[in-house]
């Protein structure tokens, strides 16, 4: 689970906007919550060079693999992980944020594994999930960014439970692995609605079972060979 397609894209398409949205010269303040080995913080930290980058992760062993690759990484003095769950990270009351990242735990009551750890990683009831998500509007800033990867089964659930919260979709980008199969989005959230929501739908490969042009862009920053 260290390294996914979904998670690589989600990581390098949020990259690419942090970039493009005019955020140059800011102090951002960036959280990645459940950073696992810390793909998606390495991944922003290699293309955004501003902000200071937070990450919360609650298992011990993924914590450490996270904790040695930011130390072994270029970008290591804007990088800090914490093993905290986000319920004790949020009680100790720490600062908001302008911009939040999460791969969370997404399959909502489905069936679940044997292996525990593969549990937690994956899978989340209902009721888990609106507490996870209200923990998250908590932390952030006015102004911020909630990012958001979820299959397609849990974004509706998510955008309904969102707008009871006063959060806003910006951004939906919809994966496709097969024709017309919703596998993942990529959602945004803020608490100012936008003029015109930004809407992508694409196949994550082409017609040769290679990627698909806008992945291609998406990773090419970070795959050795595309």
């Amino acid at each position: 689970m260290k390294v996914c397609t979904d998670s690589c894209i989600f990581g390098s398409y949020i990259a690419q906007s942090l970039k493009s949205d005019g955020f140059e010269n800011q102090n951002l303040r960036i959280l990645d919550v459940g950073a696992g080995t810390g793909l998606l913080t390495l991944m922003a930290a290699q293309k955004v060079d501003f902000g200071k980058f937070t990450a919360i992760e609650p298992d011990l062993n993924s914590f450490e693999e996270c904790k040695m690759n930011f130390e072994k990484s270029n970008w290591t003095s804007r990088l800090e992980i914490l093993n905290l769950s986000l319920q004790d990270f949020l009680a100790s009351k720490p600062t908001t944020y302008d911009i939040i990242f999460c791969n969370p735990p997404f399959f909502l009551n489905h069936l679940a594994s044997p292996l525990e750890s593969r549990n937690k990683a994956l899978h989340i009831s209902k009721s888990e999930w609106e507490n996870w998500f209200m923990m998250l509007e908590k932390l952030l800033q006015p102004e911020g960014q909630l990012w958001l990867l979820l299959p397609g089964s849990s974004s509706g659930f998510t955008q309904a439970l969102a707008e009871k919260l006063g959060l806003h979709v910006g951004t939906k980008v919809e994966l496709h692995q097969k024709p017309k199969d919703n596998w993942r989005n990529i959602l945004s959230f803020s608490r100012k609605a936008q003029k015109e929501m930004v809407q992508i739908e694409t196949s994550v490969y082409d017609e040769n079972k290679g990627y698909s042009h806008p992945v291609i862009d998406w990773l090419s920053d970070y795959y050795l060979k595309l």
